[in-house]
């Protein structure tokens, strides 16, 4: 399967790239910063630099499924939550 990890840069997202790609899938790895390719890379992933806050649609074109790791993280305000954890995932689905 091709598999969509979103917010593929965080703890739980790094280390499911790292499961799929032993277990065969091809993990396409949603990341903000571009510099957070190359150790993704490393782990089987072939990345894609998109922003949760903007379109980011295309990450999912030829994808069989998508995982939601993503969030804000624990120091930013309400706003920044509700764009990145809400809204961002309503973007994905």
């Amino acid at each position: 399967m091709k598999i969509a990890v979103i917010g593929a840069n965080g703890q739980i997202g790094r280390q499911l790239v790292t499961l799929l790609h032993q277990r065969d899938h091809h993990v396409r790895a949603m990341i903000r910063d571009p510099a957070q390719g190359a150790a993704l890379e490393a782990r089987g992933a072939h990345t894609m630099v998109a922003d949760l806050e903007k379109d980011c649609g295309f990450v999912l074109e030829g994808c069989d499924a998508a995982v939601f790791t993503a969030g804000s993280g624990p120091h930013t305000g309400p706003e920044k939550t509700e764009n990145v954890d809400r809204d961002g995932a309503m973007r994905i689905v």
